[in-house]
């Protein structure tokens, strides 16, 4: 199954830490429903400390060649509604220096589908290399294109945040 992680922001800014999300990308010509699957959403702090976070899926299908959006239960402030939410109260949240996966186990580092770390996330946080940098507030990272080289420096750049979610499918859409 392959599923990447295509956008992620870890701030809004001042007085909206909580303003993150994740966004995945099915680059499949079929649909996956992603609660059978089991998708599992992993959060590495600055330390490389990992938390799973458990999911509650308002949503379960992620759309062939289409986007999931997940996000904090409460705090997210975007345009696209999530499809899936997590406890940002609890354990890690998105911060400078961290890194997140996706998996199909709640047992770190085992049955990744996809890994993207930036700043200084430490190793084992990141594919090949971290993207370099922090997003600034009210920015994010972006996956450039579908083709996962599975090097975080080469898939990724900085981008305007523009998290989209189950309802948008037909093609993958390069970052604003």
């Amino acid at each position: 199954i392959n599923i990447l992680i295509s956008e992620v922001q870890n701030t809004g800014g001042t007085g909206q830490s909580d303003n993150e999300f994740v966004e995945l990308y099915n680059p499949n010509d079929l649909a996956i429903d992603l609660s059978a699957l089991p998708l599992k959403l992993h959060i590495r702090n600055s330390s490389g400390t990992d938390n799973h976070k458990l999911l509650i899926f308002i949503n379960t299908t992620i759309p062939a060649k289409g986007y999931f959006l997940i996000g904090p239960a409460s705090g997210y402030t975007g345009a696209a509604t999530l499809d899936a939410t997590y406890s940002a109260s609890s354990g890690n949240k998105l911060v400078n220096n961290g890194g997140i996966y996706i998996s199909k186990s709640v047992t770190a580092d085992m049955d990744v589908l996809d890994k993207v770390g930036w700043g200084t996330q430490p190793t084992g946080g990141y594919e090949t290399a971290a993207f370099p940098e922090n997003p600034a507030a009210n920015q994010s990272i972006s996956r450039q294109s579908e083709i996962d080289s599975n090097n975080n420096v080469a898939d990724f750049g900085k981008s305007k945040p523009t998290p989209k979610n189950s309802g948008t499918s037909g093609s993958f859409l390069t970052p604003e």
